[in-house]
């Protein structure tokens, strides 16, 4: 799937494989800022929307995409919620910390089991870099 801003920009994509033979559901991130080519994906979404997002990734990771969707931040947070959140354990912290307050600060350390709602979207589509530097 692909979840686009509220400008319709390309935020980031994510490829879902469901192999219920192997009872496995394999998840794979992809960056809007991954080349295929000579351009980005949010590049390639831009000028050719889904189809030629949906080429580029199945081109660039050599596989078979047999359906896509894509989703808004707002429907991505209904989606997650709906479906029970997210069950993940990171291999290393993920934090993302507010521009609003100290309040909506997250973290979550290496190794804990953690439960993941649509609200915390935050910290899995915001990297916690910004120009080389630590935000």
């Amino acid at each position: 799937f692909a979840r686009v801003n509220s400008k319709g920009v390309l935020a980031d994509a994510t490829v879902i494989r469901v192999a219920p033979d192997a009872k496995k559901i394999i998840i794979m991130p992809v960056s809007a800022f991954t080349v295929s080519g000579s351009q980005t994906m949010r590049e390639i979404h831009e000028e050719g929307g889904m189809v030629k997002l949906e080429a580029a990734v199945a081109d660039t990771f050599g596989i078979t995409i047999d359906n896509y969707v894509s989703l808004t931040n707002d429907a991505f947070e209904n989606a997650a919620d709906i479906v029970g959140g997210i069950t993940y354990t990171p291999d290393e912290e993920l934090y993302y910390l507010s521009q609003d307050n100290d309040e909506n600060d997250i973290a979550i350390p290496s190794g804990d089991l953690t439960k993941l709602s649509g609200s915390h979207k935050t910290y899995l589509s915001v990297s916690c870099f910004q120009r080389g530097q630590e935000r």
